[in-house]
């Protein structure tokens, strides 16, 4: 059984996997990325000498590089790890704020999603919210992260969704997958094809995709391949055909445009929720748009254009990643950084 999410930080809490459900190799940089806004100011991690620290969006250092692993802020709060091995979670003056050890010694600590956060103990996950209570007793061995109010746990081989009290909302027997609720709708995977689950647990598609995405909240359009061509297209939440398949490759829709590969000319460009190409395809490798922004790859390297295909920089990195909260996380060579949205180098301070 795979849960489409995971549990992490930017170097892992422990040599255990506690959380075996889809759990991919994100990069450093992929963790930088979850910033956090506030009413007042947003907080990026930042690593100087194998130690984690705070920005601004301006580059300021704001708390000092003191951590050994750290993760971004959500819900105002971020879980961090001192230098002795202890699990706590900061808030945005830098406080240090620790978990209940109701159950005993917290193992890992997850950031927050949806106001609930995942804390494992004695090999169990549970949930707290965002006073760092108790929400949810640690007690199951594998679980997702709340999505619109629900979250996918494993238990006695069915995929069930619980509530933020802990309470069972739906199940679904014999299957092998299930992804995360996103525009009221969720993925399931029988017998190797994907098939769609809504949010009061009715099957809006029996399992008929070789692969289906996690909807995109703003268009709920999903991704999905299809098992006659084998191709990708875009269906709604009861799994019709919006934009048919006829893609070798794509990418999920987010801010309105979903990066597609076309044969003719082994280049990607970007549609539309109408499957209307709105930037051409010229592009060796391109990714979402976040915030108006996308990267793209072309002969010299990796850039980033808005959505009238205008470079922001002149700058070209060796790699990249989507904006979130008005920052990138990006590199050239062995140099992290950030940059905003005109394109200028945030941090390390110029």
């Amino acid at each position: 059984m795979k849960i489409h999410t995971s549990m992490q930080t930017t170097r892992s809490c422990t040599g255990k996997n506690y959380l075996p459900i889809c759990v991919a190799a994100f990069s450093l940089l992929l963790a930088l990325l979850q910033g956090c806004r506030s009413s007042s100011k947003l907080l990026y991690p930042i690593e100087i000498e194998s130690y984690y620290g705070y920005i601004d969006e301006e580059g300021t250092l704001v708390i000092p590089p003191r951590y050994s692993e750290a993760q971004g802020y959500a819900s105002g709060l971020a879980p961090v790890q001192r230098s002795d091995g202890s699990l706590a979670y900061l808030n945005l003056k830098g406080e240090e704020l620790a978990i209940a050890d109701t159950y005993g010694p917290v193992q890992k600590a997850d950031r927050f999603s949806d106001d609930m956060a995942r804390v494992v103990v004695n090999e169990r996950v549970g949930y707290i919210d965002t006073n760092l209570r108790w929400a949810i007793e640690p007690r199951f061995a594998q679980a997702g992260r709340f999505s619109e109010g629900l979250a996918l746990v494993l238990e006695q081989g069915k995929a069930r969704y619980i509530d933020k009290k802990g309470l069972e909302v739906f199940s679904l027997e014999d299957v092998s997958a299930a992804g995360p609720i996103r525009a009221g709708c969720a993925y399931f995977v029988q017998n190797g094809l994907f098939g769609i689950v809504n949010r009061q647990g009715q099957i809006a598609k029996k399992p008929d995709f070789l692969f289906l995405a996690v909807s995109d909240p703003e268009s709920g359009l999903a991704r999905a391949l299809d098992s006659k061509t084998e191709l990708y297209g875009f269906v709604d939440r009861d799994g019709s055909w919006v934009i048919p398949p006829r893609y070798p490759n794509a990418r999920d829709f987010s801010d309105g445009f979903a990066a597609v590969f076309i044969r003719n000319t082994n280049r990607y460009g970007y549609i539309d929720t109408r499957g209307n190409m709105r930037i051409p395809d010229r592009y060796l490798a391109a990714g979402n748009f976040r915030e108006g922004l996308a990267w793209v790859r072309t002969e010299t390297g990796l850039r980033y254009i808005n959505k009238d295909a205008v470079w922001i920089s002149p700058l070209i990195f060796t790699y990249t990643n989507d904006f979130h909260q008005g920052l990138a996380a990006a590199g050239q060579g062995e140099t992290r950084l950030y940059i905003n949205a005109k394109g200028d180098i945030t941090w390390p301070n110029p």
